[in-house]
């Protein structure tokens, strides 16, 4: 109390102390260290008369009346008064609760109203169909979830716009789908168009099960919604279903505003051969939807072949929205210029313009096919079939693009890789069975020529009216089948029932070629690259007519065309190769053969490029006597390939030019004295048991070589010489004039005629014949490659006319053979 009443009580305190001093003092208790009053004890009578006096208290027995509370009315408020303020608070809270509560709802109302009209907007987009409309599409229906988060039709809408970017952009991937579809079950959806999704996605990875699960439970609840059925439809068109056209035809019904489905029908009709009709339905989508890009670009590739070029190529390379468009319409826009610049002649920005399809990231099957099929008509074959690949590997269900791969594969003489295409074709098809004849010719092997001539028959046996190209394939393959006599005879029916006709021609070219008829064989062909100026292998089979009939200059301008015209023919590369090494031209031949050579895989007929190539550069180092280098390329040759025949034949001319005649025996004698054997490993064992001593033994082969071609030069030769050797110089000169009418109707190396003219000057001398003696003599030693004996003959035909002339001509000898067997006697002619 001390502190309490320190201060202005403290003055009505004065007077109490001397009241405790009057009693009795209570015992001291401490109190607080505080106020004046410190350590006193307390007045309580003092105290609770200042409390009545101050009225805080009110003593027992007093009057109430003075003491009694004042009456509510008359006491007077004391502090706030809140009630009035607290109702007025609670009044404008609870309007403000009810009209923000109306608000909000107009709010939300206006909200869904605008994102309704978005979803709206979005569904016309979607109908439109381009990338760029689905896209909008696609950021509208965002808006609108922004707007109103629990509304159904915008995930719905979506999943449609998210299932057209899947078939339609061009690469049949479900990036942006499967995410929607999952968002989808996350929010408990269910319904055909979630079903249909679930089917895409399905499809795209390869789940066919699940895929046709989907897409059945999508047509039985959903039948009626068109997006259900484009669905299904664009999914029929893929997997090559019957029913696709139904379905799309359906969903084109019940709106006609789906521009998809309209141009998927015109591609389904464009597929089937239908161009015109395809045509129509797309001006039926431009006359609804204007400007619509991707049937623009449609419109453009189907007018190609009929339009002006030069205008038509202005108009698609100013057409706009590109920027915007799927990779789909870039591919479209590409081959339209494409096939409009072959048009105009300008192939290097055709094949450029294809190349752009190509990377345009389209992967959908129908578009890589439409770029193989404009790739193979630029020639870019590789292209063409690596994109047929891609078309085949994505839709293996759809028999045409087999078909195409099979048909590039055929034109790239890749016959193994076709005949396995086709494997999964039925043979019924014509066009199947047309293309597995051409394929088993590549091929070649008795196996596949059999089963495609019994394939053929029965065909021919059960069509009343077959086509030319059909006979022509039968004939073409008895051919190879070795019955060329009875198919030659049908080959010329066949030409006069069908005059003009390339395929007529190429049986009957092909009947005379194995017949060895190389001038009617040149007749036909020559008149089958008239009427086909771009077929490669018509120009090709006229390279080998030519080369028969020994024409080297018209066998090598026809294989270069055919390489003009396919790059990558591998079986006219090395048949040009042969040439050039049959007409002496090793150095070109030894460039050519190390192209071929870097190639990878095989030559149609099967010939691996690898080998040919090294078996080619050994034969052409050897002509350049480049025998050590020819040698290096033969230790490099493969184990399996040293086995080959055609292996055989090389190494053992090697061995010959390398003084090793034992090895060459060897290597030729199994099949030199086989039953079925060529004339030429006859002559070639001949030179061979020439060369190691076997004189007899010689001559026998060589007249066993002539027995089979009467008119064989090697043999020829080779026979001569054995005479010469006996000394049988009459019988000799014989053979040495048919040797020379021989090689004017064949081409062989200028090196083999200055053989022949040596031998035969030689003759003229040992016969008297000293003139013609000279004037054979001089003419080889200027062929290159000329023996050295004509040299030292011609130094014995000089011998007393012009000694300076001769002793040059020894001397030649001695340059060229200073070990040479006729050394001594050129040493002791030029003492």
């Amino acid at each position: 109390f001390d502190d309490a009443f320190d201060g202005d009580l403290g003055d009505s305190l004065e007077g109490v102390e001397p009241a405790f001093e009057a009693g009795t003092p209570p015992p001291s208790t401490p109190d607080v260290a505080s106020g004046a009053s410190f350590g006193r004890p307390e007045n309580v009578d003092a105290i609770l008369d200042m409390l009545h006096r101050e009225r805080l208290f009110e003593p027992p027995g007093e009057s109430p009346a003075a003491t009694a509370w004042a009456a509510k009315k008359e006491s007077k408020a004391a502090g706030t008064r809140v009630g009035v303020p607290l109702i007025v608070a609670w009044v404008l809270a609870i309007g403000l609760a009810v009209g923000g509560f109306f608000g909000w709802q107009a709010w939300v109302a206006n909200q869904d109203a605008e994102a309704a009209a978005l979803i709206a907007e979005a569904r016309e987009r979607a109908l439109r169909g381009t990338h760029q409309a689905l896209v909008d599409a696609e950021r509208m229906l965002r808006q609108a979830r922004e707007l109103s988060p629990q509304g159904d039709e915008g995930p719905t809408v979506l999943l449609f716009v998210h299932t057209q970017r899947a078939l339609e952009d061009g690469a049949f991937e479900p990036g942006f789908l499967q995410p929607t579809v999952e968002r989808a079950a996350q929010a408990g959806m269910t319904g055909a168009r979630v079903d249909i999704a679930h089917a895409v996605i399905a499809f795209t990875r390869g789940d066919a099960e699940t895929g046709e699960a989907k897409l059945a439970a999508a047509l039985a609840s959903g039948g009626d919604d068109p997006t259900v059925r484009y669905a299904a439809g664009r999914l029929g068109q893929r997997l090559a279903r019957d029913d696709a056209s139904e379905h799309l035809e359906a969903a084109l019904e019940r709106e006609p505003a789906l521009a998809s489905a309209a141009i998927a029908l015109a591609e389904g009709l464009a597929d089937a051969g239908q161009p015109s009709e395809a045509l129509a339905r797309i001006e039926a989508v431009l006359a609804r939807h204007e400007g619509h890009l991707r049937a623009t670009l449609w419109k453009a590739l189907l007018e190609a072949d009929d339009a002006e070029p030069g205008p038509a190529l202005a108009a698609i390379e100013a057409q706009e929205g590109l920027d915007h468009g799927a990779p789909a319409d870039k591919v479209l826009h590409a081959l339209t210029r494409a096939r409009l610049l072959r048009r105009l002649g300008r192939t290097e920005e055709a094949t450029a313009a294809i190349q752009a399809a190509a990377s345009a990231g389209a992967t959908e099957p129908r578009l890589q096919a439409l770029t193989a099929t404009a790739a193979q008509a630029v020639g870019d074959l590789a292209r063409a079939q690596q994109a047929a690949m891609a078309a085949v590997a994505g839709a293996p269900a759809i028999a045409e693009y087999r078909k195409l791969l099979a048909e590039i594969l055929v034109a790239r003489r890749d016959g193994v890789r076709a005949l396995r295409t086709l494997a999964h074709l039925s043979a019924d098809d014509p066009e199947v069975l047309a293309l597995s004849a051409r394929a088993a010719l590549i091929v070649g092997s008795e196996d596949t020529l059999t089963a495609t001539a019994e394939a053929l028959a029965s065909y021919l046996e059960g069509e009343p009216d077959p086509s030319v190209e059909m006979r022509a394939l039968r004939i073409r393959v008895g051919v190879r089948l070795g019955d060329a006599g009875r198919m030659l005879d049908a080959a010329r029916r066949l030409s006069r029932d069908a005059p003009g006709d390339p395929e007529a021609g190429m049986a009957v070219a092909e009947a005379a070629l194995e017949a060895r008829d190389a001038r009617l064989a040149i007749e036909a062909l020559e008149r089958v690259t008239t009427a086909a100026p771009n077929d490669a292998e018509g120009h090709y089979l006229l390279g080998r007519a030519r080369r028969m009939g020994g024409d080297a200059e018209g066998a090598e301008a026809a294989l270069q065309r055919t390489l003009e015209l396919q790059p990558g023919h591998g079986d006219a590369q090395i048949m040009l190769g042969y040439l050039l090494l049959d007409a002496g031209k090793f150095e070109e031949a030894d460039a050519l053969y190390q192209t071929i050579g870097a190639r990878v895989g095989q030559s149609g007929s099967g010939r691996s490029f690898a080998a040919a190539g090294r078996l080619g550069r050994i034969e052409a180092l050897v002509g350049l006597g480049r025998v050590a280098d020819a040698k290096v390329q033969a230790e490099s040759l493969r184990e399996a390939d040293r086995s080959a025949a055609s292996t055989k034949l090389v190494l053992a001319r090697l061995a010959l030019a390398d003084g090793r005649p034992g090895e060459a025996v060897q290597l030729l004698r199994p099949m030199a004295t086989a039953e079925e054997v060529g004339a030429d490993v006859i002559a070639l064992y001949g030179d061979a048991l020439y060369a190691a001593g076997e004189t007899l033994a010689a001559a026998e082969t060589f007249e066993r070589a002539m027995a089979i071609d009467a008119a064989h030069p090697e043999a020829l030769i080779g026979y001569a010489t054995s005479l010469v050797r006996g000394e049988k110089y009459r019988e000799a000169g014989e053979i040495l004039t048919r040797a020379a009418t021989a090689l004017e109707r064949r081409i062989r190396p200028p090196a083999l005629r200055a053989r022949m003219l040596a031998l035969r000057g030689r003759v003229g001398l040992e016969r008297g014949s000293r003139d013609a003696a000279l004037r054979d003599l001089r003419a080889a030693t200027e062929i290159a490659g000329a023996p050295a004996e004509a040299w030292f003959y011609l130094g014995e035909a000089l011998a007393g006319r012009s000694s300076p002339d001769a002793r040059a001509a020894y001397e030649g000898y001695l340059e060229r053979a200073p070990n040479g067997p006729l050394a001594a006697r050129a040493r002791r002619a030029i003492r």
